[in-house]
């Protein structure tokens, strides 16, 4: 059993945070085997009351049972490495609810955990992930396989969170590019397409950032603080505060306003529909710049409405908070708009 330290034991800022935090607090950590920093792990978890850890490089196996490594009040969701090192689990306090989402099986081989959370009146999809280090062929199948997986995950209409070690060093997080290479693009090519956010903007082991904490919201965290080890591991921990949304959990019934599913496109009939457009027929008449995109945007929209179909989301879901755009789209945006 885990005795839970008291708070004169405490560094100040981590009585500030245990005594003063009143939003879901969450963290990202890199253990490098769990096992051997037990007591540290422990007082890391209670020290900062974590609702939600994810740790990557757990390191764990069979023989390990989940109360020998889970605090008191704890839940632990696991994936072990069936060979030595690697691993991945998230551990959720006790008064969160929380359910296990199935992993598919053509994807046991990824480093996964989901799980589906209510906390502090807000629906979450946690996603934890690691990816080892190497840039090779089998590496590059490797993530392939873990963007189809993540992509399965993120299909959810709950806000989604996927932290962990991605071992992506090179990445420009504030640009949101890479090295041109099979693997960065295609890894930014998933986070640019689903719209994620990525929180963690400072070095996490030496000077890069390895380990990350996305979101399909911009405005989930409160407070993100990338703090020293918890031990003798060599990642830096990631703590941050949730921003819990009572309004957004409310849940409706019914459907929503329709929406283009553009996956089940008809490509080529639009494709067709464009080409065959007598534009300088259509030009011809337009004499002004924004009469001619007035007059494009006419007949594309046409075109929209003939070959791509529309659907409805019916039942409960979580009050959508508009238009998520990543950090990079929303840098030249900003200035755009200052050179109006």
């Amino acid at each position: 059993m885990t005795v839970r330290p008291t708070t004169s034991h405490l560094s100040t800022q981590h009585k500030f945070v245990a005594e003063h935090c009143k939003l879901s607090s969450w963290a990202v950590v890199n253990a490098r085997s769990i096992n051997n920093k037990l007591p540290e792990f422990h007082h890391f978890i209670s020290s900062y009351n974590l609702h939600v850890l994810c740790v990557t490089e757990t390191w764990l196996d069979s023989t390990v049972p989940n109360s020998v490594i889970a605090p008191t009040g704890y839940s632990v969701f696991r994936h072990d490495r069936l060979a030595r090192g690697g691993g991945v689990a998230v551990f959720c306090r006790n008064d969160v609810s929380v359910e296990n989402v199935a992993i598919p099986q053509c994807f046991e081989d990824i480093e996964v955990v989901c799980i589906d959370i209510k906390v502090k009146g807000s629906i979450y999809r946690i996603i934890g992930y690691y990816r080892p280090p190497g840039f090779s062929t089998v590496d590059y199948e490797y993530i392939q396989n873990s963007i189809r997986c993540l992509q399965h995950l993120c299909s959810t209409h709950q806000t989604v969170v996927i932290m962990g070690d991605f071992n992506m060093p090179l990445v420009d997080w504030d640009l949101y590019t890479g090295p041109d290479t099979p693997m960065y693009s295609a890894f930014l090519h998933f986070i640019n397409n689903y719209g994620l956010h990525q929180y963690v903007s400072n070095p996490t082991r030496g000077d890069k950032i390895l380990d990350i904490v996305q979101s399909s919201s911009d405005s989930l965290v409160n407070d993100m603080r990338v703090t020293a080890p918890f031990s003798i591991n060599d990642h830096n921990s990631i703590v941050f505060n949730v921003n819990g949304n009572e309004e957004g959990a409310k849940t409706s019934s019914g459907n929503l306003d329709p929406f283009y599913d553009y996956a089940r496109a008809n490509k080529d009939g639009l494709r067709s529909f464009l080409a065959n457009v007598k534009w300088d027929n259509i030009f011809q008449y337009c004499f002004t710049v924004d009469a001619c995109c007035e007059a494009f945007y006419d007949i594309f929209h046409h075109a929209i409405n003939l070959y791509v179909p529309t659907c409805h989301r019916s039942g409960s879901y979580s009050k959508l908070k508009g238009i998520k755009y990543p950090r990079y789209v929303k840098k030249l945006m900003t200035r755009k708009h200052s050179c109006v």
